[in-house]
């Protein structure tokens, strides 16, 4: 099946082939065909990575002694500069000591280590021991955001993604998912704990009297050529490829100074391994080799263990030079290519949820799935639908922009704080901002009397609104934080696209507001969108269709139906814009939820004043069946299998996607 293109590798090559994005004349730039990484007729060979880890252990005492940490940045800095000579990349991995030095010396290393463009990450020293009886997976999971999050607070959490460690019988891969990381690496033994011991690679070698013995810290699998590749897991139930979850980063080789021994990191540890350009001719067939036989249509790695104590020690220093020294002259040949670990992720996932061959971006049809949220009559049904449409676009890997109005963001912070982090943290996710009564300037609800206004008191007004919590009985703000502002204090960032509404006295002003706050797209409802076109300083979603799913076309369309339609209704130009629309009411009741409140009829006629009496949502509002209920949640799922599986017509994009093409 081909696979969805990465939005964010759609986006860089919209880019680069644009020479105006906002020529309107020509609707849209003329876009080159893309290649795919696994087209061989086109010879583009997917990297074979070289990539290190240095751990900074959680034995190790530069919180408490600086002098120690002085000493670990003079060896770090040393290592960097030698690696730069010769274009290689080193990563450094902490765990807490070293990690909290960097605050507590106020010398934050890290950083210094990424601006230099070499690699950062966290070290897991957790959940795995010989005498590991097991701890629940939440457990687990304190524990590994305890590690990232002193390193967040370093580096920041986008260029924070991997845990090198953090293993035992508990589900470290879900985890390390809870926790926040995108991928693991350091794999070995110990980490097989946690899978049935059938599911284990190898053929049954990997038993638990195995792993505890001789095997804890042996690199796994055991055959070379199947632990250069990537893997993706949603959890620890076997060592099978999964759609979505977390990276498995492997590739280990073990410590570099004991590869021509054969020795185990372990057996590396301390100053016992002297690194010999022995070691590092065996590095260089072992690259060699696996360049002869890997499947040149997927990213590999490899990774060498650079222990703190071998870059310390000065008769080390020749053999290092050596070893980037040749494996420049790899690199310079096309063999290899050195890479952060967190890069070397980065393009796995460019590769896994990559472009085909066939695919012409000047043809596509970009889709959005929006997701309008705002039943705050039912905020838990709301909740378990939300997590439920999040779960679907992580499986199929396909963006999707929520929209949430003040009221339901109010709910979720009380009674589902979860679900507002994992709407920050999901990659698919691109969280916006619309209006539902009473607010006054919401479209045809002016009850306020807003036309008396002059400009000034309207700014205020307005200004009131969107920085302040709503009262559903009064209509009016409160002193408490809400509306645009507090969702954006909320996501860590401002909701990409805020629906401007109102009569004509009410737009410049919501629309400046929003602008000043970060917003940069709006949207309207009154026709087709051309692309690039702007209103009141924002961006105008584009929108050649508007495709209202949730009504279905009756019951017995299945969204491949509704989409093969609406195909035919955009016509043969491209590349066009489609939003696939919902309610997450749609999944649960036949109505608004709340009209009852705010009109007499639910064609939003005989507009009704507050005090609002919010006892009458719901009042003769038909829940759907759990037939009708199973209707609407398979044609969702339909539509995104379709749009996922034929990526030749669509490109699945959501707002910050937009933000990306607009800027470009």
């Amino acid at each position: 099946m081909k696979k969805l293109i990465l939005s964010i590798f759609v986006l860089s090559l919209f880019i680069s082939a644009c020479s105006n994005p906002f020529d309107t004349d020509s609707n849209m730039p003329t876009i080159e065909p893309a290649t795919n990484n696994n087209d061989d007729e086109q010879n583009v060979t997917a990297p074979l990575f070289l990539t290190t880890m240095t751990h900074m252990e959680a034995s190790f005492t530069d919180d408490k002694v600086q002098t120690v940490f002085e000493k670990h940045i003079g060896v770090l800095t040393a290592t960097m500069d030698l690696a730069d000579e010769y274009n290689a990349i080193i990563t450094v991995e902490t765990e807490k000591p070293f990690a909290k030095a960097n605050e507590i010396w106020g010398k934050n290393f890290m950083k210094e280590i990424l601006d230099r463009g070499h690699g950062v990450g966290t070290h897991c020293d957790v959940g795995g021991s010989k005498q590991d009886k097991g701890i629940s997976t939440d457990a687990l999971a304190a524990q590994m955001t305890e590690n990232k999050s002193l390193v967040d607070s370093l580096v920041g959490e986008k260029n924070n993604l991997g845990c090198s460690g953090g293993a035992g019988t508990s589900d470290w891969i879900t985890s390390a998912q809870k926790a926040g990381f995108t991928y693991i690496n350091g794999i070995v033994g110990m980490h097989m704990l946690a899978i049935p011991e059938k599911e284990r690679p190898d053929n049954g070698k990997w038993t638990n009297k195995y792993i505890l013995g001789e095997g804890f810290h042996q690199n796994v699998p055991t055959n070379l050529e199947d632990r250069i590749y990537f893997t993706t897991l949603k959890d620890a139930k076997d060592f099978k490829e999964d759609k979505s979850g977390l990276v498995i980063s492997n590739g280990e080789l073990g410590a570099l100074a004991g590869l021509y021994e054969n020795k185990m990191d372990v057996e590396c540890s301390g100053n016992t391994c002297t690194l010999t350009n022995e070691d590092v001719d065996t590095l260089i067939e072992t690259i060699k080799e696996v360049d002869s036989f890997r499947d040149k249509t997927r990213p590999a790695k490899l990774t060498v263990y650079l222990p703190t104590s071998l870059l310390e020690e000065s008769k080390n220093e020749e053999s290092l030079r050596y070893f980037f020294s040749e494996t420049k002259l790899l690199q310079d040949e096309g063999l290899m290519e050195w890479s952060s670990q967190a890069n070397a992720v980065k393009t796995y996932i460019d590769y896994r949820d990559g472009i085909t061959a066939d695919s012409t971006l000047d043809k596509t049809v970009y889709t959005d799935f929006v997701i309008n949220v705002h039943d705050w009559t039912n905020p838990q049904k709301s909740t378990e639908t939300l997590n439920k449409i999040i779960d679907l676009h992580e499986e199929y890997r396909v963006p999707v922009d929520i929209f949430l109005d003040d009221q339901i963001t109010q709910f979720y912070v009380d009674e589902s704080p979860e679900l507002l982090d994992r709407l920050k943290t999901s990659k698919y996710v691109a969280v916006s901002y619309h209006l539902r009564p009473p607010y006054p300037y919401y479209w045809g609800y002016d009850w306020y009397g807003l036309t008396n206004l002059n400009k000034t008191e309207l700014t205020e007004l307005i200004l009131n609104y969107e920085e302040h919590k709503i009262d559903l009985l009064t209509g009016k703000p409160t002193d408490e934080p809400g509306g645009y502002q507090y969702l954006k204090d909320l996501m860590g960032y401002a909701p990409y696209t805020a629906v401007v509404m109102g009569n004509p006295e009410v737009l410049p002003i919501l629309a400046k507001i929003y602008k000043d706050k970060g917003a940069l797209i709006t949207l309207t409802h009154n026709g087709t969108t051309a692309w690039g076109e702007v209103q009141n300083g924002l961006f105008m979603r584009p929108e050649d269709l508007e495709v209202k799913v949730y009504e279905g076309g009756g019951s017995k369309k299945s969204g491949e139906e509704i989409l093969s339609e609406s195909l035919t209704a955009l016509g043969p130009n491209r590349p066009a814009f489609m939003n696939l629309k919902w309610h997450e009411n749609d999944f649960y009741t036949s109505e608004t939820p709340w009209w009852p409140v705010y009109w007499t009829d639910n064609e939003e006629r005989g507009l009704l004043y507050p005090p609002y009496d919010i006892s009458k949502a719901m009042s003769g509002i038909k829940e759907k069946t759990q037939k009708t209920a199973d209707i609407q949640w398979t044609r969702y799922e339909e539509c995104l299998s379709y749009i996922s599986s034929h990526p030749e017509t669509f490109t699945a994009i959501n707002a910050k996607d937009l933000v990306g093409m607009f800027e470009g």
